[in-house]
């Protein structure tokens, strides 16, 4: 059994929403969504990703590229 799922490079709610109900097909467990965070353009989704997704993981190295202090 698998408890947690990482998705990297997500853009929108809409894809963690679909990423469940395929990680759910057929009424199984359903494991915790991860999205990684690893741009600036995602950061700013955070709040949105969030009422998807059950948590988040910061890219810190990606990150300090591309978002400013």
């Amino acid at each position: 059994m698998v408890d947690y799922v990482v998705l990297p490079g997500v853009l929108s709610a809409r894809q963690v929403s679909l990423a469940r109900r395929r990680l759910s097909k057929g009424g199984g467990h359903c494991p915790w969504i991860i999205v990684k965070v690893d741009s600036n353009e995602v950061y700013q989704k955070i709040e949105e990703l969030l009422q998807e997704a059950d948590g988040v993981m910061l890219a810190r190295r990606e990150l300090a590229l591309t978002v400013e202090p």
